[in-house]
């Protein structure tokens, strides 16, 4: 299968999103992370990496937020990502 564009895998994701977060403040955040996610990309393929040196720049954030945003991410990654390579 040939390798989807970032947009159109966050795109697919946000229907999943929907389903799984039910709180709209909680969906509202996750969806301006992963917008500043694929920002962060700037056309590469999302990759462990990249979500590595994204996370790092909310390194000074609490613990629960800064594993909050690596769970959001980590959630894309797998279900996303290596879908698209199937």
């Amino acid at each position: 299968m040939k390798r989807l564009p970032n947009g159109e895998l966050l795109q697919l994701y946000d229907s999943e999103l929907v389903l799984r977060v039910r709180n709209t403040r909680n969906l509202s955040q996750e969806r301006k992370l992963l917008a500043k996610f694929k920002q962060h990309l700037t056309g590469y393929a999302p990759s462990p990496e990249l979500a590595k040196s994204f996370l790092s720049q909310y390194a000074d954030r609490k613990p629960n937020t800064l594993c909050r945003y690596a769970q959001t991410i980590r959630s894309f990654i797998n279900k996303m990502v290596r879908r698209a390579y199937r």
